[in-house]
Order: C-alpha cells, then structure tokens, then sequence
C-alpha cells in the first residue's frame, strides 16, 4: 500500500427478509407427496397371510407452527386373504395424526423426526369368515405398525428433502461464486461474501405461514483480479428469537478500485466513440485518465471538427448537504497543429467546461430514481412466473465515504431497503403436479 492510501475498514451489510408461505400451497404440496407414497402402496401382513393397501378418502389438513409439521388425514385399509374356497376381503377407515419435528443446527445439519402420535378408528373392519376366524386386534395392531414402518420412515425422508435449506442455498451460493462483472465492463465486479443466516421460527397466520430471514456478509466492487475470493462456504446457520422484526434491510457496496482500472473503462467505453452536436463531429482516438493530488487528470486525442488533443482536469467531490457528486476548478485546454483551428479551439473550451460541469453534477436522488426504476422492472419481470411476489421498497440512497488518492477511488455506499417475499407454490408442488 502507498503512502496516500487509506485503509478504510469494510462495513457489513444487513439483509433482513420477511417471507409468507402460500398455506393453501403448503397443503396442495403435502396432499401430492402424500399421494404419490400411497400410490400402490401394499404390504403384506405374513403372520395371516393378508395384502393390504392403504389409500388416502380426502384432503390432509397441514399445520406448520414453530419447528412442529403436523398433518392430519384419513386413511382407507383394505385388506384381503385369500382362502381355498374364496379370496376373503375387508376394508376399514382411520384418521392419523402424524408429526414431524425439524431443527437445523450451526452447519446446516437438517434433522426430521416423524412419528405417527395418534390414531382414532373410523370404521373397524368386520371379518365374517363363517368357520374361519381371525383375531381382528391382532391383525389391526400389525397393520397398523406397518403402515407406520413403510409409509411414515418414507415421508420423514421426503419432509427430510424438500424442506433442507442446505441445497437451496449453495446452489444460490453457486451464482455468486465467482465475482459478477459489471454489463460492459470486465475489468470490475461485485464480489458477495455471505457470513451469516439466521431465522426465525415459523408462525402459522390464517392463510399465511411467516417469518423472517436474516442474513449478513460483505458486497465489494473493485477490479476483478484484486477482489478477495474466497470459497463460498454456507454461511454459519442460527435461529433468531421469535420476536424478532428488524423490517428495514442495509445494503453497503464497499468500494475500492484502482485508477489504472478506471484508465482501462474509459478506454474501452470512449475509444471510437463519437460526439456530435449539429454538423460537428468528433471522435476519441486515445484517452488517459490519472489521478494527481485529489485532482482527475484526462488527456484525450481527437478527430473530425476538431483534430487535436483536450487536456482536462477537475476535483471529483462529494457534497453531502446537497446529496450529490460534482466536479470543482473543471479546466480544458485544447490543442491544435491546424492553424484554423486554433480559433474553434476557444469556443470549444468553454463548450466542453460548462457541459462537463452540467453532467458531473450527479444527484443521489436521481441516482435513486434510476434504481427504483429498474428494480421495478427486474421484480416485475421475476413475479411473472407466478410462484413468488417479491416486493422491493428502496428507501434512501447515501454515500459514507468517498476519496481520490493517486492510485485508487475508494467509497462506501449504503441503501436503505424493505423486502418482502410471498411464496405462493411451495416444495415443488407445481413442478411435480405436471410430472
């Protein structure tokens, strides 16, 4: 580090997410998956020779409060023998209730367990079997341990699954692993760090199961090369206190690039690029941008109208009171071997001086409407599909900290936020319905 650097210490952001997931998808999800294991589910009860077959008579009613997954649902049994003279058969009805209890520990380990708690007889089977008899409480309690041994181990592994946050987050974790450049320009990304992921414990409201997420880690701009990559591990896992409800969400980019990068960007944004007013135009053919002192300094050959070179410099600032970035003491010179030229050159330096004074006067308000705007229309875009309504509210925009040394631009900027996200299809169940 050089002697005008400043080690600025990165400040951390905060992601605070309330979610609400769609109870009437909740209980479509876990009707199909319930279903789909009952789907020629048999098995035999060797002691007396019986097959039996469960099947589900009507729609599972679906609880989730705190870690607790409750689900309560009849079920038909069908049992049949078969005799020597007759294949025998009787059929009863009994509503379950089955829970799951589900944690996650600091490591994501995501552990269910899920046990059939009670169980109420509908309709006892009747076996009339004329000489043959068989001891119905026997066989009831058999059937009921298989079912118990088949169908529930089968669900708690399905729960176990579709409910693990581990896979959804490394494979979000996957889309930021390397650093995400900037459209145009490759030399500068964003590179996310993520430390921490906490959550609340699930609240069953009417028609809505909610919580709140929480997450934390370090956002940096700067060129690609010198971001400080390291491997996306999961963020450490905790649960947050119930009453938590942090709405308001902190956004900071740390940022930190070097003036060779910003050499680099203007070379390869303005290189051949072309300007024209009337029926002047003009063409960069070579730009250099430097930092001297806490002044940018850009020298820049031209052709058209005007052939010749522009030497500018000015003092980038930000003016906290007014909320925006503005360019003091703009100065252009021009020079040209074209001796008509040389009275243009005039009239242009005061060109180019009041125009850059009029473009480098940048608002953090107008900064804000841009961002609202297309954030506006990337949430739009991702509601589409029907599953989710993701709600972005940007509440302010503020710079912390901004400084120009003579190697690198250096800044901290803040957003302020609200984010909401309404799950409406939830485990896949969408997805696996058209399977």
């Amino acid at each position: 580090m050089s002697s005008d650097q400043k080690e600025v210490a990165m400040k951390k952001s905060n992601i605070n997410l309330k979610y609400r997931l769609s109870n009437e998808a909740i209980k479509d999800a876990f009707n199909f998956t319930i279903d789909s294991l009952l789907v020629d589910k048999s098995f035999d009860i060797e002691e007396y020779d019986l097959d039996v077959k469960l099947s589900k008579t009507a729609e599972a009613d679906i609880a989730l409060e705190g870690k607790r997954l409750t689900i309560k649902f009849p079920l038909d049994i069908e049992a049949k023998k078969k005799t020597l003279l007759k294949a025998l058969k009787f059929d009863g009805s009994i509503h379950v209730t089955v829970v799951s209890n589900i944690d996650i520990d600091n490591d994501w380990e995501f552990t269910t367990e899920t046990k059939l708690v009670d169980y109420q007889w509908l309709e006892k089977p009747v076996v009339k079997l004329g000489v043959l008899s068989l001891p119905i409480e026997n066989i009831l309690n058999l059937i009921i341990n298989k079912a118990n041994e088949k169908f529930i181990s089968q669900l708690d592994e399905t729960i176990k699954i579709k409910f693990s946050l581990k896979s959804q987050i490394e494979s979000g974790l996957g889309l930021i692993k390397e650093p995400i450049t900037l459209d145009g320009i490759d030399q500068l990304g964003l590179n996310v760090i993520l430390e921490d992921f906490a959550m609340t414990h699930i609240k069953n409201k009417n028609e809505w199961t909610e919580g709140m997420i929480a997450v934390s880690g370090f956002g940096e701009i700067g060129e690609v090369k010198n971001l400080n990559i390291e491997p996306k591990h999961l963020p450490v896992f905790s649960w947050l206190d119930d009453d938590y409800n942090q709405k308001t969400s902190n956004l900071v980019f740390n940022i930190d690039t070097s003036i060779d990068v910003i050499n680099k960007v203007a070379r390869e944004l303005l290189i051949g690029k072309k300007f024209s007013e009337g029926s002047k135009e003009t063409t960069i053919t070579e730009i250099v941008v430097r930092s001297n002192n806490g002044k940018v300094e850009i020298d820049a050959d031209i052709i058209g109208t005007f052939k010749g070179q522009v030497f500018i410099s000015l003092i980038p600032e930000y003016n906290e009171e007014e909320r925006r970035f503005q360019a003091k003491n703009i100065q252009v010179k021009l020079q040209t071997k074209n001796i008509l030229h040389r009275g243009l050159a005039w009239m242009l330096k005061g060109k180019i001086e009041s125009e850059l004074d009029r473009i480098l006067k940048y608002s953090v308000d107008d900064l804000m409407k841009v961002i609202r705007g297309q954030l506006g229309k990337k949430i739009r875009e991702y509601n589409q599909s029907g599953k989710t309504e993701l709600a972005v509210s940007v509440k302010d925009l503020n710079v912390e900290y901004f400084e120009l040394t003579n190697e690198n631009v250096q800044g901290i900027i803040k957003v302020t936020m609200m984010l909401k996200i309404s799950l409406l299809n939830f485990i896949g169940a969408s997805v696996a319905k058209t399977v």
